[in-house]
């Protein structure tokens, strides 16, 4: 008789990655004009420092002119995002979606690799082990791409965030191929090798 149990810690990431889906599907479907402002609000706050955009020349100031200036940074309208600002933006909600249906797509891969591995291999190890790598993975790639998707308008490019989390990427990635290594051992050998460490009863 199968026994998953082992690999349930890797199957309950897998199907937080899911969850992170529908909750990212959710939140885009009744938030989206509120998240692309948020995109714009941190581009225009980031113009000095990421965007190179030179401070207006003040005149000079006047009893009424600090309640000026703070009442024109409220007013949205008033704003005027450079191109490199828009695209910054609009790229940021494109990487939004790339985080949804990467969490989406990835994270059901790899509960069905998860539960596989629970049936197929007679190694408790390699459920366990390439179970969590399938479902850190998922996730860990998953966020990358919300966390490239959130910083990019603050550093000015999404090329700038992807190389600030590249780590988280890389890490993600690497731990779905591991996993899915372990995967493929099992579906071919049961196991790991011969002379698996642990097999179940």
């Amino acid at each position: 008789m199968a026994n998953i149990k082992p690999a349930k810690l890797g199957t309950f990431f897998a199907l937080l990655t899911i969850l992170m889906a529908f909750a990212m599907g959710a939140g885009m479907g009744l938030f989206e004009d509120e998240a692309k402002d948020f995109f714009k609000d941190e581009a225009y706050a980031a113009r000095y420092t990421a965007y190179g955009v030179e401070p207006a020349t003040t005149k000079p100031a006047t009893p009424e002119a600090p309640k000026a200036d703070a009442a024109k940074a409220d007013d949205k309208e008033a704003r005027v995002l450079t191109p490199k600002m828009e695209k910054a933006a609009a790229d940021a909600w494109k990487y939004t979606k790339r985080a949804h249906y990467h969490s989406g797509g990835i994270g059901a891969v790899a509960l069905g690799l998860c539960l596989m591995l629970g049936i197929v291999s007679r190694c408790g190890i390699c459920k366990f082990l390439g179970s969590l790598c399938l479902g850190l993975g998922a996730l860990g790639y998953s966020v990358f791409w919300g966390l490239a998707a959130w910083k990019a308008p603050t550093l000015g490019s999404t090329g700038a965030a992807k190389e600030m989390f590249e780590y988280v990427a890389m890490g993600g990635g690497g731990l779905c191929l591991f996993g899915l290594l372990l995967a493929f051992m099992a579906f071919f050998k049961g196991c790991c090798g011969s002379g698996c460490s642990l097999e179940d009863e």
